[in-house]
């Protein structure tokens, strides 16, 4: 939720303010001589109209894995009504993002079996004995759908939030090797679900359970943690012109445990997260460091009043 039109297209321009910015940076296996670090930045701006609330929304990304460079940029829009008309806090908005992908290949900067001299790969001069393609680049559109159910009674003990998305949508071949058919390699359509509660607790403090699940062909990835937002004033967590500490465990599934540290006022937030991974992948940390997140966001202007009515983690 640190850059949410990332997560869900639904959430673009659903921000307390009259502008939001977010960027995230990730960076793992330190100890790599190849770079694995993942930029995010989105910019959202919520709308208010005559027939509803919505919102825009910029997603920009770009994925160093390697050798491969993805960049992906994405416009995206949302239009949300509340579920039975009129006042109702029960809400329901809708979320599509348009855009593409820019993927590029360093050739130079990849190793491959016939350069392997029985104790590593260090043979680089022999040839890679694949058939690559001469265009190590390619641009592809693309687009991704989603929704977003949330609840805005203040006056409730519980309010649940529940999303999905889906993207990918547009097929596209993502092979660099030739361009004979044989070699075809179909993207395939990812499906993200999202859903928690957040929990008042008692005067100070809010308990937010979260779940996270992404399927894409047969991988599964589900992350799953228990967040607590504490005010360090005297009004209760997560209302309006506070300031709010957030502390929580994630554990991704046979992969890692995950710390989270985040501070928010009602303009800016930092966000601090930490993986100590559970898998073999542990061993290419670089001086204990496996992998790590940094996230600001800032929010211009001020929605009085709308800020505690999400439910949802705002980091």
């Amino acid at each position: 939720y640190s850059t949410p039109s990332s997560l869900n297209p639904a959430l673009t321009g659903l921000v307390a303010g009259e502008w939001g910015f977010a960027t995230n940076f990730r960076s793992q296996w330190g100890s790599l001589s190849s770079k694995f670090q993942t930029s995010v930045l989105t910019i959202d701006k919520p709308m208010s109209t005559s027939v509803g609330e919505g919102g825009l929304g910029l997603y920009l990304a770009q994925d160093v894995a390697g050798g491969l460079t993805t960049t992906n940029f994405m416009f995206g829009g949302a239009y949300e009504a509340p579920l039975g008309g009129g006042a109702s806090q029960h809400r329901l908005r809708t979320g599509l993002q348009v855009g593409g992908f820019y993927w590029a290949v360093d050739y130079n900067n990849l190793t491959f079996e016939s350069q392997f001299d029985g104790t590593g790969f260090n043979n680089t001069s022999a040839a890679s004995a694949e058939n690559l393609q001469a265009l190590n680049a390619k641009i592809v559109p693309q687009m991704s759908f989603g929704l977003l159910y949330y609840n805005t009674d203040r006056n409730s003990p519980v309010n649940v939030f529940a999303g999905a998305m889906s993207s990918y949508l547009v097929k596209f071949n993502s092979s660099f090797v030739d361009t004979g058919t044989h070699n075809f390699n179909e993207q395939s359509t990812r499906i993200l679900f999202h859903g928690g509660a957040n929990i008042k607790a008692g005067g100070l403090l809010n308990i937010i359970p979260q779940v996270v699940a992404v399927q894409q062909n047969k991988d599964l990835d589900i992350v799953g943690g228990v967040f607590t937002a504490y005010s360090l004033s005297s009004k209760s967590s997560l209302s309006d012109d506070n300031k709010t500490l957030f502390l929580g465990p994630t554990y991704r599934n046979a992969n890692a445990i995950l710390f989270y540290t985040g501070f928010e006022t009602n303009k800016i937030a930092i966000g601090f997260s930490y993986d100590l991974m559970t898998t073999d992948l542990k061993d290419y940390a670089s001086g204990g460091t496996e992998a790590f997140e940094i996230s600001l966001k800032y929010r211009m202007g001020r929605v009085k009043g709308f800020y505690n009515s999400l439910p949802f983690p705002t980091f």
